[in-house]
């Protein structure tokens, strides 16, 4: 985990997301759609957090007018060996009222502290209604032995249910009359429906070139670089090979990311570039 202004021992073993600032309440509703939440079904809610602080401080969830809090400890904030953040994770079923409702989190101490935001989930039961388009629908509540019935709103006639709980055993089924049966086995379910007129087309993506990162010869200097600023870091590396005669060598962050992070945006690949070299 990263501090907000400091480097500290082990950085990089935890990525988390927003900072959050001590007794600032953050507003999160308009994260949030939930218009289509079939009414009288709770919402489920996650929220993963790290609290930092010299005294015991608290994260408050407030959704709909009700509250729930998780507390951490504190930790020695002199100790660079020590704990740097403690987790606080908040898992409620919520009962509420509005489709739209007020979603609110704060972290508060008395001491000295930060808070860094991990992520937020928010679960419900929704109608089902996708139109033309393709849609991915997940649901855990079905059993597991009997045949199950999803109901799509819409004119939706024409369309194709395919379910892909497993994606070792995909399975195919025609939506018939506004509904589509089946039978997964699984009680969490996720099915893609998707209109056979309208339905999405592969995309082979583009070619990559050539590149060997792992090829890099002993230089004194490696300079990382967006491809926005490639001809800067090249007259960077032209500059300290001019003046200082340093062996310079430029490693692109897209080149990193596929070399080091199987073809992701991961800031670990750049670390794990860093180390390797």
């Amino acid at each position: 985990m990263l501090g907000s202004n400091a480097a500290t021992i082990g950085s990089g073993k935890l990525w988390v997301g927003e900072y959050l600032v001590n007794n600032q309440e953050r507003d999160l509703s308009k994260l949030f759609d939930l218009k289509n939440r079939v009414a009288g079904t709770p919402v489920d809610v996650l929220v993963n957090a790290y609290g930092r602080s010299d005294k015991e401080g608290r994260f408050t969830l407030s959704l709909d007018g009700q509250s729930f809090t998780a507390t951490t400890s504190a930790v020695s904030l002199g100790n660079a060996e020590a704990i740097f953040a403690r987790q606080g994770i908040i898992q409620k079923s919520v009962s509420v009222s509005s489709n739209s409702p007020k979603f609110t989190l704060k972290y508060s101490t008395a001491g000295n502290g930060d808070a860094w935001l991990d992520f937020v989930q928010l679960k419900s039961t929704q109608s089902i209604n996708p139109g033309n388009n393709q849609l991915l629908v997940s649901h855990a509540g079905f059993a597991t032995s009997d045949y199950s019935k999803v109901v799509i709103g819409g004119d939706f006639s024409g369309g194709l249910a395919w379910l892909v709980s497993d994606p070792a055993r995909v399975s195919g089924y025609a939506i018939k009359d506004g509904s589509v049966n089946f039978a997964s086995g699984k009680e969490d379910v996720r099915l893609i429906l998707f209109n056979t007129n309208a339905a999405y087309t592969p995309d082979g993506g583009s070619k990559m070139a050539n590149q060997n990162l792992h090829g890099i010869p002993e230089c004194d200097l490696i300079i990382v670089y967006h491809p926005d600023f490639a001809n800067a870091a090249q007259k960077l590396a032209d500059h300290r090979i001019k003046h200082n005669g340093y062996k310079v060598s430029l490693a692109g962050v897209n080149q990193i990311y596929q070399e080091f992070g199987s073809g992701r945006q991961d800031p670990s690949a750049i670390r794990n570039f860093a180390k390797w070299y």
